[in-house]
């Protein structure tokens, strides 16, 4: 449970030796290099429209070799009391042993007059982990400046300069990164965003729209500067399922430098913490289970990228160095916990116990293989796993990931493009091996209705899961509670008949297999209701798996769709006898998907089966709305409707029935007696006599037959 933000005292932080302590805080007058843009309180605009609209803001950075300043100016005015309280104060995130802020300026106009809301007073700091339930800790303080008495039609001038120090941290102050959003989703009036550059370095600046197909980049020598500026910027809403590839509007400025540069860089700090040449205790090594570390087979490498995977919790306590640096391996290990960088750290350093070499990686998991369209920088990277040779073959895995099935070889490949191996004399981007699974699920539903009443009927699931999905829900089966997985699984079932549904057997493993990584289950349930309460009749049920094909409802981006591979689903109806149903088959086949299902008798058996194959995982902007009208076309196709019919009740055996049986058993002995008096009175020789008697006996012969056929 997250703990509640708590008040610090007054902080300083270690700055360069050649300087005192500085207060975490302060406030102090705009620094020299800033050109402060004169806006006049008459040129706010009419903007009633918008609950709140700026008139102003104002990026500017100034980059030197041993820090960063970052100075930031909003004016902005509140036209609705809904946002009085989120813009009552100004927030700021801060690592206190390399980062502190100067607030320059803070005043509200109001009906002509100005009134100064800048005091210490109104500055607090505090300590706010909100990434507890992620494992997630972080010694960021957050420094609040409080806003008081602020009212609908008020003007708010804010003005900061935050600074980062060079100290211990491996990137802080050293390597520089701005990235500038050029569209907002509310007005602004006037926007500039202008880098200084002080340093030794060039400034690499690289403009990035892909709506407008934008991506320019210039640079900015030492002792230059650069600025860019817009005007009346329009709203423009935010999109749902964007493609890892798309970029809104922005300005990415950043240190000049190549990713080998990078790469070399990074080895090298990692080095220097001795992380890659970690010492680890005997008694250490002998803690882990099942590993022959005398043996150098695929077997072995698995076992203990699988113990590093499962048995090392996830725990990221990204203080101060460690937020780019990796721990003690001999900790990490100690304490069987870590985050990717600990993980991974600890992952090379057992690898090579067993002779293999493994490298450090850095990867973007956001934006995978986009990130070989961005400018060098330490800064694109938000994960840390393993990549090493064996057998001459590049392996890529990621510590992190739990209850992965399948060897080395054989387990689901790391969708992640890109990556950045750490080495000594520098790496450049290398690509991840990837291939998308074939198969993603297969399903089959089977409804039992060849009883006399719906208690007698059953609904048996099977469902197989290959790679990243098996692997997906082997870790959610893991993780929860028994009783809630059974209960997400019949409601799952549930959802593709409108019938109750009451466990005859519940939701189970039935074959995990590891060296495979496939995953099967099993559940059957009873059918419970009133047949009579069946709508018509019939009985309806989902056989389409396009509805996981998402598609946004604007045309004006792209979009991100369904995992490229094969779902498949089958649905079967057994009854007691054929039913008429007319076969029937439809298929789709474009550039985006294939679409196929079936509907035919095997017998006794209704079988159903549609498959669908994602063929694109994003769609461009041009894409969607004729990707849109094909799925439309399928989605006629969404449900399907068959007959719901039970056997029909056998009669009961009563007592009187049992005397007709009995009669019936007597039947020759009454014809042959009935022949006899018939003879005796002469009456055989009548022809209506043996037209009657004929008559009679087809008629009992028949109901006889007809009673007979429906009981079985």
């Amino acid at each position: 449970m997250a703990q509640p933000a708590r008040t610090i005292e007054s902080r300083t932080v270690e700055s360069r030796p050649t300087e005192s302590k500085q207060p975490l805080y302060s406030i102090a007058a705009c620094r020299k290099w800033v050109k402060r843009a004169e806006i006049p309180t008459a040129s706010a605009v009419d903007r009633q429209d918008s609950p709140l609209h700026f008139l102003l803001v104002s990026f500017q950075d100034r980059v030197t070799d041993t820090a960063i300043e970052r100075y930031q100016r909003r004016v902005y005015q509140v036209n609705d009391a809904s946002q009085i309280e989120s813009n009552s104060h100004s927030l700021h995130e801060l690592s206190p042993n390399s980062e502190y802020i100067e607030f320059n300026r803070c005043v509200i106009y109001r009906d002509g007059k100005t009134r100064d809301c800048l005091s210490l007073d109104r500055i607090r700091s505090m300590h706010r982990d909100m990434g507890l339930e992620s494992q997630v800790i972080s010694d960021n303080i957050t420094v609040e400046l409080l806003i008081d008495d602020l009212r609908v039609g008020d003007i708010v001038d804010i003005e900061t300069t935050e600074v980062q120090l060079a100290g211990e941290h491996a990137l802080h102050g050293r390597f520089y990164l701005s990235n500038s959003w050029l569209s907002w989703g509310i007005h602004v009036l006037e926007q500039e965003c202008r880098y200084v550059n002080d340093s030794q370095k060039t400034l690499s600046v690289q403009h990035l729209d892909t709506d407008k197909n934008i991506n320019k980049v210039w640079s900015v020598e030492p002792g230059d500067s650069y600025t860019h500026t817009l005007s009346d910027m329009q709203p423009e809403q935010n999109v749902d399922f964007l493609p890892h590839w798309y970029w809104t509007a922005c300005l990415r400025v950043s240190t000049q430098q190549s990713w080998a540069e990078i790469s070399a860089y990074l080895h090298a700090k990692n080095k220097d913490h001795n992380v890659l040449n970690g010492v680890i205790d005997a008694e250490l090594i002998e803690d882990i289970p099942n590993i022959n570390w005398q043996d150098k087979s695929l077997e072995t490498i698995t076992a203990i990228v699988r113990f590093v995977q499962d048995d090392i919790r996830y725990r990221s306590e990204s203080n101060g160095i460690y937020t780019h640096t990796p721990k003690s391996v001999a900790q990490t290990l100690r304490r069987r916990t870590g985050d990717c960088k600990d993980k991974s750290a600890l992952l090379a350093v057992l690898l090579a116990r067993v002779g293999v070499v493994a490298n450090l990686t850095l990867v973007n998991t956001g934006i995978r293989d986009a990130i070989g369209e961005l400018q060098p920088t330490p800064y694109a990277f938000n994960h840390m796993i393993v990549q090493f040779k064996y057998n001459n073959r590049i392996y890529t895995v990621d510590p992190t990931m739990k209850k992965q099935g399948g060897d080395i070889n054989s387990h689901a490949r790391l969708d992640y493009g890109l990556c950045l191996p750490l080495t000594e004399t520098g790496s450049e981007l290398t690509q991840i091996e990837y291939e998308a699974t074939p198969v993603l699920i297969k399903t089959c539903r089977e409804f039992d209705l060849r009883f006399d009443t719906l208690d007698e009927c059953t609904l048996t699931v099977r469902r197989t899961y290959y790679q990243e999905l098996a692997d997906s829900i082997r870790y959610s089966i893991a993780s929860s509670e028994k009783s809630n997985t059974q209960e997400y699984f019949m409601d799952l079932a549930s959802e593709f008949a409108a019938l109750k549904l009451e466990p005859v057997t519940s939701f189970s493993v039935t074959e995990d297999h590891i060296e495979k990584n496939t995953l099967t289950t099993y559940e059957q349930y009873k059918l419970k209701g009133d047949v009579t309460q069946i709508k018509n009749g019939v009985l309806q049920f989902s056989s389409s798996a396009h509805s996981e094909f998402l598609m946004p409802a604007r045309d004006t981006h792209p979009t991100t769709t369904a995992p490229t591979g094969i779902s498949e689903h089958t649905v079967k109806i057994h009854y007691s006898k054929p039913t008429d149903i007319v076969d029937d088959a439809f298929s789709e086949n474009n550039e985006f998907f294939k679409y196929s299902d079936t509907t035919k008798m095997e017998g006794n058996t209704l079988v159903c089966v549609n498959t669908f194959t994602g063929l694109k995982s994003t769609l461009k902007a041009n894409e969607v709305a004729k990707c849109r009208e094909l799925v439309e076309k399928v989605a006629q196709r969404a449900q399907t409707t068959v007959p719901f019919k039970l056997r029909k009740k056998t009669r009961n055996k009563t007592q009187f029935s049992s005397v007709i049986d009995f009669a019936w058993g007597a039947v020759p002995l009454l014809a042959l007696g009935a022949v006899h008096v018939l003879k005796r009175m002469e009456l055989l020789n009548n022809p209506i006599t043996i037209l009657a008697l004929g008559i009679i006996f087809t008629t009992l012969i028949t109901v006889f037959l007809k009673d007979k056929w429906l009981a079985n």
